[in-house]
This record gives structure tokens, sequence and C-alpha cells, in this order.
């Protein structure tokens, strides 16, 4: 089953398309807190490990995905956009780790603290 962007030109699913989905998929084990967030089910009961280790696994993470992604091959434009977004994003996010900055995170916008009560609001309130 190919990805589909529009009916009159349907495209097959391609390597940087399935990188990308392993990267959301590895990500989500490690953050759990971002499943929530972009609404992937089955890790509510779960949070991330924001000590060194876990933010290590995070780094591991995203230098295997850049490097992979790096080399796969480019079938399209979408592929092109894929890898350059990809490459933005966690590219600063490593050279934010790589400077030692994820260890200091506290602001009252964007930090784990943060991170934890917004997810909170985002998770269902009924219970099962």
């Amino acid at each position: 089953m190919g990805i589909v962007t529009n009916v009159d030109n349907p495209r097959n699913r391609t390597r940087v398309d399935e990188l990308a989905e392993n990267y959301v998929a590895d990500l989500v084990k490690l953050q759990p807190t971002a499943a929530t967030a972009m609404g992937i089910g089955g890790y509510d009961d779960q949070l991330p490990d924001y000590s060194p280790d876990g933010l290590a696994q995070h780094a591991q993470l995203r230098q295997r995905t850049l490097a992979e992604i790096n080399a796969a091959p480019i079938a399209d434009d979408i592929d092109r956009v894929t890898v350059a977004a990809m490459n933005e994003r966690l590219g600063i996010e490593q050279e934010l780790y790589d400077a030692g900055e994820f260890h200091r995170e506290l602001n009252v916008i964007d930090c784990p603290a943060q991170e934890l009560r917004e997810v909170f609001t985002l998770m269902p309130t009924e219970t099962i």
C-alpha cells in the first residue's frame, strides 16, 4: 500500500519515508510524551528518561537516523523536503546536545517540567 499525496498522483513508499517513519516509531519509545502530543496511542502510561543516559539514547537515535537518511536514495521532491527537514531539525537538536544545552533545559515555555505538565493536559481524562 503506497502513500497517496493526492488522488491523481499516487506515491509509493520510499526508503526515505520508511526511515522517517522508523524515526518516529523509535522516538516515541524514548519520548512517550511525544506520542501523546502527536496523538499516537499506547504510551500514555509511560514517561521519558530525562537522565544523561536517556539524553544519550536520543543522541544515538538522531545520529543513526541522520546517517541513514543521508545515505538513502532520493526518489522525488517529497524525499528531498523530508531529508532537508530532518537534517535541519535533528541536526540542530544534535548540535544543542553536543554543546551540553540539553543538560540545562529549564524555562517556563519548553523544558522537561513543562512537557510533563502539558502531556497531562493532552491526555484523555476519562478512565477505562
